[in-house]
């Protein structure tokens, strides 16, 4: 299915290996910590908008492989998500601290066979109502020719964001995130992000959400972004609810003349079942 899968060897004094299709830290990061909103619409991580440059995962056409976006005036950002055939270590809990470091070795043939190599790492504090975590997703492109998602040989992409996360009272809680993309050639990715979020319990069944996020693109081009999104849930029981989801997306800000379709708005609405 479209989601992690892994073996995992470990102790709770000694902590994990884990070996498979596994998410990394930098989503992790975005979805639970920094983001009201997982990774769908309303969301600061979702495939229509993100505020990270370069490569991902997650992309139309190719699940599950790395792909390369190009800076353009509707150009909508890359996510990690999860790499295949990884190894991971995910520490034990020293005191609320953790720490994971996991890596995907890159397949140096030619074509299609050309695999990413991927690296991914964090550091995570917890505490009573306070969250903070540090990850760091690195993408390494071999020195043959990939002939899918644009990819250009002999390049890195490294995304890094810090996030955090404290709930203020009982029914509120508030996120914040700072973050970059940076590339050994900058034409790829060169540029910095930021989030800010919450959460209100208003009722036993309703919750509000509301996320804001600006990217920030330092390359001469300067397609930089912006977005924001309102969610609610109606709670009907703890496995199940109703969900309303906005977000109005922006991108080619500070670009004239405008691009058709730099602007864009989407609503969702439904129903989930979690099991």
């Amino acid at each position: 299915m479209n989601s992690q899968s892994f073996l995992e060897l470990g102790s709770k004094t000694m902590g994990a290996i884990r070996l498979g299709n596994i998410n990394n830290e930098l989503f992790t990061a975005n979805s639970s910590i920094a983001n009201s909103m997982g990774t769908g619409v309303g969301s600061s991580y979702s495939s229509n908008w993100s505020g990270f440059d370069g490569m991902g995962t997650g992309s139309t056409g190719f699940t599950g492989l790395v792909a390369q976006t190009t800076r353009s005036g509707t150009a909508a950002g890359v996510r990690g998500i999860r790499q295949a055939n990884t190894v991971k270590y995910v520490s034990p809990s020293f005191s609320g601290v953790t720490f994971a470091y996991g890596f995907a070795p890159k397949n140096e043939a030619a074509g299609t066979g050309d695999t990413v190599g991927a690296t991914d790492y964090s550091v995570r504090y917890t505490a009573g109502a306070l969250d903070v975590m540090y990850a760091a997703l690195r993408y390494e492109v071999g020195t043959s020719s990939p002939n899918y998602g644009s990819l250009t040989a002999a390049v890195d992409v490294t995304h890094s964001v810090i996030a955090a996360s404290y709930q203020v009272m009982p029914a509120l809680k508030l996120s914040v995130a700072s973050g970059a993309s940076k590339s050994s050639l900058n034409t790829i990715a060169d540029s910095d992000m930021y989030t800010m979020g919450a959460t209100f319990k208003a009722s036993n069944n309703v919750d509000l959400m509301v996320q804001a996020a600006k990217h920030n693109d330092k390359n001469a081009s300067g397609f930089s972004r912006g977005m924001y999104g309102l969610g609610l849930n109606y709670n009907f029981t703890k496995l199940t609810r109703a969900y309303v989801r906005y977000d109005n997306l922006t991108y080619n800000v500070g670009n004239n003349p405008t691009v058709a379709g730099d602007a864009v708005t989407r609503t969702a609405f439904g129903i989930a079942k979690n099991f």
